[in-house]
């Protein structure tokens, strides 16, 4: 069926509107008794950057019986793939379906299972990397995201109570937002400068008033 110029049918844009999804990491699994035996190495011959995770032999299902052994993999691209462009590669591989990764931090700790106490915990040292990944630096996106979040209520705190003092920031954090401490001593000369703008500010109503 050809659509020519006309629009199609809008389950059918949906539809497109799907395979034409891309992301820039995505996710897989491989199980080593349907998987090459060189499947790493016919991995890293693409020259991309990949983690690969200890192998998840000890998982157990909800019923109490073993998981089957398995390998969570991430790759990582520097530009945008389509899911069926990644799928190309995984099935190379051996790779069992193709995950878009919605966070990069939250699923490189899935590798050890670092957020869940209660499933067993495998080492951070046993994770591959390849083409230059670094496990441990991808695991630190979450912090990423979570300090960005935290200076961003900060700067909304100053704005809101028209603060132009710094020693008032860090009075208002240790008192009531300590959480934010971080964002604070690792942002100190952004939030001097906020500080800074604000008490200018003030200073040039005051001479109006004058």
């Amino acid at each position: 069926m050809q659509w020519g110029t006309t629009t199609p049918p809008l389950h059918q844009q949906s539809i497109i509107k799907m395979a034409t999804k891309r992301n820039t990491y995505y996710a897989t699994i491989c199980y080593p008794e349907s998987a090459p035996d060189n499947w790493i190495e016919i991995l890293e011959d693409f020259h991309i950057q990949a983690l690969i995770s200890p192998l998840h032999d000890k998982d157990i299902n909800q019923d109490g019986t073993l998981k089957k052994a398995h390998y969570h993999i991430i790759l990582l691209f520097e530009s945008l793939k389509s899911e069926k462009q990644v799928q190309e590669i995984v099935d190379r591989f051996g790779g069992i379906k193709t995950i878009p990764i919605h966070s990069l931090g939250a699923y490189c700790r899935y590798l050890c299972h670092l957020d869940d106490p209660d499933k067993m915990q495998y080492k951070i040292e046993d994770v591959i990397e390849l083409g230059g990944a670094n496990y441990r630096e991808c695991c630190r996106t979450n912090d990423s995201e979570k300090d960005e979040k935290n200076l961003m209520g900060l700067t909304q705190l100053i704005l809101d109570n028209d603060i132009s003092y710094f020693h008032k920031v860090v009075e208002a954090v240790l008192a009531e937002h300590k959480e934010w401490f971080h964002a604070l001593t690792a942002n100190s000369y952004y939030i001097h400068s906020v500080v800074m703008s604000l008490a200018t500010k003030k200073q040039r109503k005051e001479k109006v008033y004058i």
